[in-house]
């Protein structure tokens, strides 16, 4: 993305500093990070994740990542580039998450025909649900240890084969009631939900390709006991699951995910035993950060989006600090709210705290800071500014979290920082 800003008589409007001009006459900022370029990080960044990982390949596929290799999500449908993929900490707690004929899978009802077609990552590893003759229901399901007040996301790949509609069942054993839903795989739609309303369960849906969805629904335990969640089929998008089979019709089913969390992370595969992925750490320290920030006056411009609307705490877009809450300057996703926050402080004292309502899907963020002056911008629209306030001493910079903040668990697009504070006419123009 190109952030050039015209100018006149030579001078970038609005600023003094000619010395961040090119000799075309454009504003030049003096980083410049675009994950939407390439599958490889800027050296500057230090990036760990001790463990492997998942994501969507430039192929649309989902593919592992090494230890410690960045992941680069492109959309599965339009095969986009989507960004810089940040996740926080997770574990898939269901085990034989790809292989639903193993014993861990009781099926009700139903048989697995193993390896029956392409699953998202490519190969031919997806199983088929087949329905048997009974006058009931027909499902699988896996049983867990679920603990009182912890929030839980069940995630199942599903693809239609003879049939189309399937119902998750969250029971009333470990949660406020019986909590269903039903997916449509024809309009990739949720659609009867029970109760109706359901507050108590958040229902997502992501086109996967190839036919493939990824649903998920989430809400919290109220009993600590072992229990299971239901992955039924049904006849109609009405049904409540009992019907009577034909004793050869199902659902394909693939990458099977229960997480301790109020929304999806990508894909975590296991086999015998539940299996954790460690978070994504990017930053910038030493001399990759000092020669291009400047401590007076500067501008950071991010673009992202996360990947749940549902946001239980403060994320961390792009931000610099001492390693410490109490001297940063941070651009943040806010809670509970569908906004962009900014915040900057100095000696553990909040000098700027401000926020602009959000896009849900990209946005482009904007602070911009100098002594006694600070504002925010997200998507064209300025925040409330402040002339009052010192400047903190960073020493390094966090990508996709921050100091006092978790982690973006979304996608970075690309980052830029100028070291002049620009005119707010230009963070208007420059988060368009």
């Amino acid at each position: 993305m190109s952030f050039g800003i015209p100018v006149r008589n030579g001078l970038s409007i609005g600023l003094l500093a000619s010395t961040f001009l090119s000799s075309s006459g454009r504003l030049v900022p003096r980083l410049s990070l675009n994950f939407l370029a390439g599958d490889t990080l800027d050296p500057r960044i230090t990036f760990t994740r001790s463990t492997t990982a998942t994501f969507v390949g430039s192929n649309g596929l989902i593919q592992s990542a090494a230890i410690n290799a960045p992941r680069f999500d492109f959309s599965p449908v339009t095969l986009a580039p989507l960004g810089f993929l940040i996740e926080e900490q997770r574990v898939n707690l269901f085990l034989y998450s790809a292989e639903f004929d193993n014993a861990a899978w009781v099926k009700g009802n139903s048989t697995v025909t193993a390896n029956a077609t392409t699953s998202p990552d490519g190969t031919a590893n997806a199983d088929k649900l087949v329905e048997n003759t009974a006058t009931s229901t027909h499902q699988i399901t896996q049983q867990t240890a679920f603990v009182s007040g912890t929030t839980y996301t069940w995630s199942c790949f599903v693809k239609a084969a003879e049939r189309s509609v399937v119902r998750v069942l969250f029971p009333a054993a470990a949660f406020t009631s019986n909590l269903t839903a039903n997916f449509d795989i024809a309009t990739g739609a949720w659609r009867t939900v029970s109760p109706t309303p359901s507050p108590a369960l958040t229902l997502t849906s992501q086109d996967a390709g190839n036919g493939w969805y990824r649903i998920t629904a989430s809400t919290a335990a109220t009993a600590s006991i072992n229990q299971t969640i239901l992955l039924l089929m049904c006849e109609t998008p009405s049904n409540t699951g009992s019907y009577t089979g034909d004793g050869t019709s199902g659902v394909f089913v693939w990458g099977a995910q229960l997480e301790a969390g109020a929304f999806p992370t990508s894909y975590i595969p296991t086999v015998a035993s539940t299996v954790t992925r460690a978070a994504d750490v990017a930053v910038m320290t030493g001399t990759q950060f000092s020669p291009w920030y400047n401590q007076n006056e500067g501008t950071i411009i991010a673009s992202w989006s996360t990947t749940s609307v549902v946001v239980p705490s403060n994320l961390g877009v792009f931000g610099v600090s001492d390693g410490t809450t109490s001297e940063r300057i941070q651009i943040r996703r806010l809670p509970s709210v569908n906004e962009a926050g900014f915040i900057v402080v100095d000696g553990g004292v909040s000098q700027y705290n401000t926020s602009v309502a959000a896009s849900s899907g990209v946005n482009i963020s904007a602070l911009a800071y100098r002594t006694n002056d600070f504002i925010g911008a997200n998507n064209g629209t300025l925040g409330t500014a402040d002339t009052s306030g010192t400047l903190p001493t960073p020493t390094q910079a966090e990508i996709g979290f921050g100091q006092g903040l978790t982690y973006l668990n979304g996608r970075l697009r690309n980052i830029t920082y100028y070291p002049t504070r620009l005119t707010d006419a230009q963070l208007q123009a420059l988060t368009v």
